[in-house]
């Protein structure tokens, strides 16, 4: 996902989100942890200097691809609203999502833009 210079950043977060269809969403919410490095600073390092930056999805081993929600969320109007979530350190971020990319079969694909990538997701 492609986030933007200019989107709104937050500490204030709903309690529940649950329910929501995907023919009605606003807002997606993505987990994240700080297991590779400041996971949010070295995002805001890159939009700041290139004005947008690609936030990539690394899911769990086990955990479906869940492509026919990327497909749908392909279809919003953008930018759309993201909500990233870091559980662990109780640390909640808005974003605004200006694309979005993926393996049409949920296999991986290297960075959109590498330039604007964090040097921490290597050639991915």
């Amino acid at each position: 996902m492609l986030l933007e210079k200019n989107g709104n950043v937050t500490r204030q977060w709903p309690t529940r989100l649950g329910g929501c269809l995907v023919a009605k969403l606003k807002t997606v919410v993505l987990r994240f942890s700080d297991y590779e490095g400041p996971t949010i600073q070295l995002h805001v390092d890159v939009r700041e200097q290139l004005g947008s930056v690609w936030w990539g999805w690394w899911k769990r081993g086990l955990e479906g691809a869940r492509v026919d929600v990327l497909k749908e969320l392909a279809t919003k109007e953008l930018p759309l609203r993201v909500g990233l979530a870091n559980t662990m350190d109780k640390e909640y971020l808005v974003a605004q999502c200006l694309s979005i990319e993926f393996g049409q079969n949920g296999e991986r694909i290297p960075a959109p833009d590498r330039k604007k990538t964090p040097d921490y997701y290597g050639d991915e």
